[in-house]
């Protein structure tokens, strides 16, 4: 018959072992989704440059690829734009996206804003490090600014407009 103690060890082992494979799961499925991600704005831009090509030498160079929001900043940006109408902070941001499962680094963050507040135009800075979303932010992410959808029985009795 087999020692218990030993079979104790080796069942903690395993477990650790169970645990640190979940983890490099989670990370594998991480880095699938950014190249594939990569990988469509590569194909995105294969498609524009054969279609251009196609078009023939005299025309013009094709307009860039504007892409969407992906899912997960649509979730991040509505869900943002719904909970804190007048603005909100980068710390904010970073803490609903990591909420979503989006990996909110300081220095990819800052650069997803730049972005969305200078090239897209999906949210406006209000003072530094706070952000609002804009009509065209909101609308990206799918919800109407100033509109809370489905509110609790007590937030429709309390004689407050939204």
């Amino acid at each position: 018959m087999a020692n218990p103690v030993h079979l104790q060890v080796m069942l903690d082992q395993k477990r650790k072992a169970v645990q640190q494979a979940r983890k490099a799961l989670e990370k594998a499925q991480k880095n699938l989704e950014t190249v594939e991600a990569e990988f469509r704005g590569w194909e995105e831009a294969l498609k524009a440059m054969t279609a251009a090509a196609g078009a023939g030498s005299n025309s013009s160079p094709p307009e860039p690829a504007r892409r969407g929001l992906s899912e997960e900043w649509k979730k991040v940006i509505g869900d943002i734009a719904m909970s804190h109408p007048q603005d909100f902070s980068l710390a904010e941001i970073a803490s609903t996206a990591e909420a979503y499962g989006i990996d909110a680094k300081p220095d990819t963050l800052r650069g997803q804003m730049h972005h969305y507040t200078t090239q897209r135009n999906f949210l406006e800075r209000t003072s530094p490090g706070r952000f609002r979303a804009t009509a065209e932010g909101a609308a990206a992410a799918g919800v109407l600014l100033g509109v809370r959808p489905n509110p609790s029985p007590e937030e429709e009795d309390d004689g407050i407009p939204f």
